[in-house]
């Protein structure tokens, strides 16, 4: 047993460089026996550490920054993701010793053309990215990870399976990135279900810049995040 909870602060929008906004997740993931959490909202982030408090292993806790609300309770990208978190549910599961959310990814919008896989930060560039994309009547099965250590691909299979398509999208540098270990994972799979090439979307394979427009360019945009689901519906 090692029960110990670690809270790692990190993530772009932070405009704090390669110090603090680099994504880190796939270290860790290459360490067996370490959960590795990642939550995007306030309710996640709760239950979460409510969750892994509570267990006999060793848990790293990535929490983005730029999802702090620091900028007059806006994440970096300019959305307001407060709400009210409810304590209870989790709390009773914890209590009656059964797991919640660790391991159990969520799908936060259904949809029936592509699916679209992420984590923290991200998942609120992937809802930007599909409300507009629904505009033009493609909708987008959006899946948050929540945990990516241990993954769960039964949630993700079965999304893939049902759409024909794959897009995972990462935060982290492209290269190294726990993206294509998730690909993979998916492909094994359900690789003779797909009607196009999957794809993988990641942050530029450089340090994260302090400047603010150069930050913007490395790490993946609404845009670029809508260009590349649009392709893969082609």
């Amino acid at each position: 047993d090692c029960p110990m909870t670690i809270r790692i602060p990190l993530g772009a929008k932070t405009r704090s460089g390669p110090f603090h906004a680099n994504m880190i997740e796939s270290w860790f993931a290459n360490d067996p026996g370490i959960i590795v959490l990642a939550p995007g909202t306030p309710q996640d982030a709760y239950d979460l550490l409510v969750e892994a408090a509570a267990i006999n292993d060793p848990v790293i806790m990535l929490e983005h920054i730029g999802l702090y609300g620091l900028r007059g309770g806006l994440t970096g990208w300019g959305d307001n993701i407060n709400q009210q978190v409810e304590t209870e549910p989790v709390n009773n599961a914890v209590a009656e010793n059964r797991r919640y959310k660790i391991g159990i990814a969520e799908v936060i919008r259904g949809g029936r053309d592509v699916t679209l896989i992420t984590w923290g930060a991200m998942i609120h560039v992937a809802k930007q990215a599909a409300e507009k994309l629904s505009q033009d009547n493609i909708e987008v099965e959006i899946i948050d990870l929540r945990t990516l250590i241990p993954f769960d691909a039964g949630t993700c299979i079965e999304s893939v399976v049902r759409t024909g398509r794959m897009v995972i999208l990462q935060e982290g540098q492209w290269s190294g990135g726990l993206g294509h270990t998730i690909q993979s994972r998916i492909l094994e799979s359900c690789f003779y279900h797909l009607e196009s090439a999957p794809c993988v979307i990641g942050a530029l394979d450089t340090p994260v810049p302090f400047s603010p427009p150069l930050e913007n360019h490395t790490i993946p945009s609404v845009d670029h995040v809508i260009d590349v689901l649009r392709t893969s519906c082609l």
